[in-house]
């Protein structure tokens, strides 16, 4: 807390010095960072109607419809699960009917 007191002290004794002062602290803040945050590398775009959902989500925040694919929905060239109305295949790319 001293150290506060004796840099405010400081600082007032020069106009110049406060304006150097935040230009040293504050870029840091905003900096991005490299990796985008777990959370958004967790979402999902629900083609039913292009909101975008948690990937543990059941059910869209946005329509209501479940996410989950449909048991019998099956991509025709890799077989892999789709979910009902998706105009492409997630995992071949395929487009679908």
């Amino acid at each position: 807390m001293e150290t506060v007191k004796k840099s405010a002290e400081s600082l007032s004794k020069s106009p110049g010095a406060a304006v150097g002062a935040g230009v040293a602290i504050i870029p840091p803040l905003f900096q991005q960072s490299s990796t985008p945050s777990a959370q958004a590398q967790r979402m999902v775009i629900f083609p039913k109607c292009s909101f975008q959902n948690p990937q543990a989500a059941k059910f869209c925040s946005n329509c209501g419809a479940p996410l989950r694919a449909d048991a019998g929905v099956k991509c025709p060239k890799c077989g892999n699960n789709v979910q009902t109305g998706a105009r492409f295949c997630p995992n071949c790319g395929e487009k679908l009917a």
